[in-house]
C-alpha cells in the first residue's frame, strides 16, 4: 500500500487504478491555443537528433585529433569520431523532417479522442499500424516501444489534423509524443495485432516489479553507461598517449593534466552518481503518493525535459519535478505525485507513474 508520511503522520491517499490521470489534449480548443501540446508538436522534428548523448562522441573525437603528436595516437579519437558521425546520420535519415507549414496545419486542427477495438493496433516491426474507425482510414507510424506499451494497456489516442500532406499527429497518453504519422488505406504488411497486456494483481505494482517503470528506468540508464564508458575510454586514450605515445610534449602534457583530465574526471564522477542513483531507484518497493498543488506551470527547459514546481499538501514543502513532459504535464493535471521509495526525505527522489513508463526527479527547495 502507498502511504505518504509528509512530516508528520502517515495519511492513505492512494488513488486506484482508474483514478491515475495523465496528460490529454482538451478536444474543443485548437492544438495551437494548448501551450505545452504545441510546444510539443514544434520539437517533434529534431527530437532524436538534439539528444547530448549523440553529440558526445564525436564532440570528444574530433577534439581529440588536435590533441596527440604521434600518428598512434590517432587512431582513438579518430575512431570515436567516426563511430559518431555515423550514428548521427542514421538517426539524421531515420528522422522524418515535417515542413512548417504542415505543422502549422496540424496545429490549426482540433484534437480528437479515438478509442480503438481489437484488431485496430497492429504491429511489423517498430511500424505500427492503427486504425481510425470514424474515418475508415489506417495511421502508420514509427512509434517508441513506451507509445505501443500505453497504447495496448490503454486503447486509446488523440489524433489532430490531417494536413493537406497527408499527414496526421497523435498523441499517446503516457508517450512520448506526439508524433507525426502519415494515413495510409490500409495496415502495414505482416502486420499482426498487439494484444493488450494483463494489468497487475496488484496496485499499485512496486516500481521494481512494474514493467513501465523499469522500461523506463533502462532507457534512462542507458546513455549513462555509454556516455561512463566513453569518458572511461578517452581517458584511458589520453593517459597513454601522454605518458606512452609521446610523453615528451611539456605544452600539450600540462594541458592535457591541468583542465581536460579533471574535466573528463569530474564528468565520470557526475555519471557515476547518477548510475548509482538511478540503479538504486529501480530496486524501490514502493510507492508513496501525495496530493500537490501546482505553484510554477510545467516549462521546458533543454531537450526533453521539463521542469514544475509544486507544493505538497500534508507538509507544506515545496518541490521542484523535473523530467520526461508526459510525467511532469501529468502531476500539474492530476495534482497527484507518485514518489518511488520511502517518504520523509528531503533529498532528491524519483518520481513516476505506476503502469507509465515515464520517470524523472523531485527535490524539496523550501
Amino acid at each position: 500500500m502507498s502511504r505518504l508520511i509528509g512530516m508528520g503522520a502517515a495519511v492513505d491517499i492512494t488513488p486506484s487504478r482508474d483514478q491515475v490521470v495523465l496528460f490529454e489534449p482538451k478536444a474543443d480548443v485548437p492544438v495551437s491555443d494548448q501551450p505545452a501540446l504545441h510546444d510539443l508538436l514544434l520539437g517533434t522534428p529534431l527530437r532524436q537528433l538534439l539528444r547530448p548523448t549523440r553529440w558526445l562522441v564525436p564532440i570528444v573525437g574530433v577534439s581529440g585529433v588536435f590533441l596527440p603528436g604521434h600518428p598512434l595516437g590517432l587512431i582513438g579519437p579518430v575512431v570515436l569520431a567516426l563511430f559518431g558521425l555515423i550514428s548521427l546520420g542514421v538517426t539524421a535519415r531515420a528522422v522524418r523532417f515535417v515542413p512548417r507549414a504542415e505543422l502549422d496545419a496540424l496545429g490549426a486542427s482540433l484534437p480528437r479522442q479515438v478509442r480503438l477495438d481489437d484488431g485496430d493496433l497492429r504491429r511489423s516491426g517498430r511500424v505500427v499500424g492503427i486504425r481510425l474507425p470514424d474515418e475508415d482510414q489506417w495511421l502508420a507510424a514509427r512509434l517508441p516501444v513506451t507509445d505501443v506499451m500505453m497504447l495496448g494497456r490503454l486503447r486509446r489516442l488523440w489524433v489532430f489534423g490531417p494536413s493537406q500532406g497527408g499527414r496526421i499527429g497523435l498523441l499517446v497518453p503516457g508517450g512520448s509524443g506526439p508524433h507525426v504519422a502519415r494515413l495510409a488505406s490500409a495496415p502495414p504488411a505482416g502486420a499482426k495485432p498487439v494484444p493488450e497486456p494483463v494489468p497487475s494483481a496488484e496496485w499499485p505494482p512496486p516500481p521494481r516489479d512494474d514493467p513501465a517503470v523499469q522500461l523506463e528506468f533502462r532507457r534512462r540508464l542507458r546513455p549513462y553507461l555509454i556516455a561512463m564508458a566513453l569518458l572511461v575510454a578517452v581517458l584511458g586514450w589520453m593517459t597513454v598517449d601522454a605518458l606512452v605515445i609521446n610523453p615528451v610534449r611539456p605544452g600539450v602534457s600540462d594541458l592535457l593534466w591541468r583542465f581536460l583530465m579533471p574535466f573528463f574526471g569530474v564528468s565520470a564522477l557526475i555519471l557515476l552518481i547518477e548510475i548509482v542513483r538511478t540503479v538504486r531507484a529501480s530496486r524501490a518497493t514502493r510507492w508513496a503518493c501525495t496530493r500537490v498543488v501546482v505553484v510554477d506551470p510545467p516549462v521546458r527547459l533543454v531537450f526533453e525535459t521539463w521542469k514544475s514546481r509544486v507544493r505538497v499538501d500534508a507538509s507544506g514543502d515545496e518541490m521542484a519535478v523535473a523530467g520526461p513532459a508526459a510525467l511532469v504535464l501529468a502531476v500539474s493535471e492530476s495534482e497527484q505525485l507518485w514518489l518511488i521509495g520511502k517518504p520523509g526525505s528531503r533529498r532528491s527522489k524519483a518520481v513516476g507513474i505506476p503502469e507509465v513508463p515515464a520517470v524523472g526527479r523531485a527535490q524539496v527547495i523550501r
